[in-house]
């Protein structure tokens, strides 16, 4: 990917969720994650979300890990 092609991207919430999670059994969905956003950013490009990302990312987080932290991940807290 080049910058110079791609002026920005929309990504899927499923893209960041798998971002968050290693299957035992699909461990190639958290590395082709991984491997997008890290280039997304690398690159500068501005990255859009759909219009119900958060609500969406909050429904399949809260389903593998607690909500508090599902709370810290999406508002970025530490």
């Amino acid at each position: 990917m080049s910058k110079e092609t791609i002026q920005g991207a929309v990504v899927d919430t499923s893209v960041f969720a798998d971002y968050y999670f290693l299957y035992p059994r699909k461990p190639e969905r958290h590395e082709k994650s991984r491997m997008v956003l890290n280039n997304l950013s690398s690159l500068g490009l501005l990255v859009y979300e759909p219009f119900l990302f958060e609500v969406e990312l909050r429904a399949v987080l809260v389903r593998k890990i607690k909500p508090e932290q599902v709370l810290k991940i999406v508002r970025h807290d530490t």
